[in-house]
């Protein structure tokens, strides 16, 4: 299959930027030293940028130092506290989030009518992986989930969290190099909105990337079949965590939770393999939600059907990306994110999408149908709209 000439060219039309001429960094403070780097033996601190609010890295606070912070746990806290802060701002309070990541990546992402349950349905997502990840909540962690956490066979090595209830302070105690951080806050960021890499003799910057598919009306259905409300729904979440996804990127689950991440994969294809292995457990090396009836989403440019195709093989029905597919392949319905590269940090929602009015996602049939086993509060979201 050629591929799409609209999407493609997106790759080779130049994006307009005025950066100045000369780059003056925002004011960052020292604010603690590091166990180690990326790796022993590197040095290595964490500053702060003072005027930064929101769900920044700027305020966290230390309540149990345990082994000590390293490089790559704060990275970690970073990427948990943006998933949890933009899934956050679209569930709104009725749900909370658990995102578990490790070396920059998510493990395994979900929703649930109180971070007890999220964790319990991200963890089950891909265990081996979540084993000694930074654990990052969107709500208050009280002692029953803190006693989950200690169990054998978790090893959590960071709990990051808006807040912890005094009994869950005591129950962390019994584990002495566990690390438990309170964060700021888990509203939208406001630090400048810029992301910085450093490379030899230079730095790279750009704009930092925030999608804008909120609703189903963002999303452009390019198959003849159309999109159900739970299909809608999944789109919307896999795409959500894809966007936090090292590249390539394929994300498979639910509505509501991942079933397994391929990630940093030179090749798609590869990507949707590793999604689809650890989703069915790894050739029975271990336990997988599997990736029957699933979703996938990815940020990969699709010249070739052969994702697609390999995920329809293993009862993946629908997909979604970022640039558009415009022939119907398998029967599956596409779905793109039709918004452009270039995005402006986005605030709130569109004016045709802020109503104060809220709506179910979806009835309780089609809940009870679709959720099979699994249990979560579904409630209504201030800021999602699947009609």
């Amino acid at each position: 299959m050629p591929a799409d000439k609209g999407a493609s060219a997106q790759y080779r039309t130049p994006v307009a930027e005025n950066f100045p001429l000369d780059l003056v960094l925002p004011n960052f403070k020292k604010a603690c030293s590091l166990r180690y780097g990326e790796n022993p033996g590197q040095p290595a601190a964490f500053y702060r940028q003072p005027d930064a609010r929101g769900a920044t890295m700027a305020h966290f606070e230390v309540l149990q130092e345990g082994k000590g912070l390293g490089y790559i746990n704060l990275a970690d806290m970073n990427l948990g506290q943006r998933v949890v802060e933009r899934l956050s701002w679209l569930y709104g309070s009725h749900r909370q989030v658990c995102c578990i990541v490790k070396h920059e990546i998510p493990a395994g992402v979900a929703l649930g009518g109180d971070v007890e349950s999220a964790f319990g349905q991200a963890w089950e997502c891909d265990p081996l992986s979540a084993f000694g990840g930074v654990h990052v909540f969107s709500g208050t962690v009280g002692a029953s989930l803190a006693e989950k956490l200690l169990e054998k066979g978790r090893n959590a090595e960071v709990v990051y969290a808006p807040d912890f209830s005094c009994d869950a302070l005591s129950v962390f105690q019994r584990r002495k190099d566990l690390r438990v951080v309170r964060m700021g806050h888990v509203n939208p960021a406001a630090d400048g909105g810029l992301d910085y890499k450093s490379v030899t003799g230079g730095m790279l910057v750009q704009q930092r990337f925030r999608s804008r598919i909120n609703s189903s009306r963002d999303l452009t259905c390019v198959s003849e079949a159309q999109p159900s409300s739970d299909q809608s729904a999944s789109a919307i979440f896999n795409w959500n965590v894809a966007c936090f996804t090292r590249s390539n990127a394929v994300v498979i689950g639910s509505y509501f939770q991942t079933h397994g991440i391929g990630a940093g994969q030179q090749s798609r294809i590869d990507a949707a393999f590793m999604a689809v292995r650890k989703a069915n457990g790894r050739d029975g090396s271990s336990k997988g939600l599997g990736s029957n009836g699933t979703f996938m989403a990815s940020d990969a440019f699709m010249p070739e059907p052969d994702v697609v195709e390999l995920a329809a093989k293993h009862g993946s029905k629908d997909a979604t990306f970022h640039l558009t597919i415009t022939q119907k392949i398998l029967e599956n319905t596409i779905m793109d994110d039709h918004s452009p590269l270039n995005e402006s940090p986005m605030t709130q929602n569109d004016d045709d999408s802020s109503s104060s009015d809220t709506i179910p996602i979806f009835s309780d049939e089609e809940t009870e149908d679709f959720m099979g086993n699994h249990q979560i509060d579904l409630l209504n979201s201030p800021n999602i709209d699947l009609n």
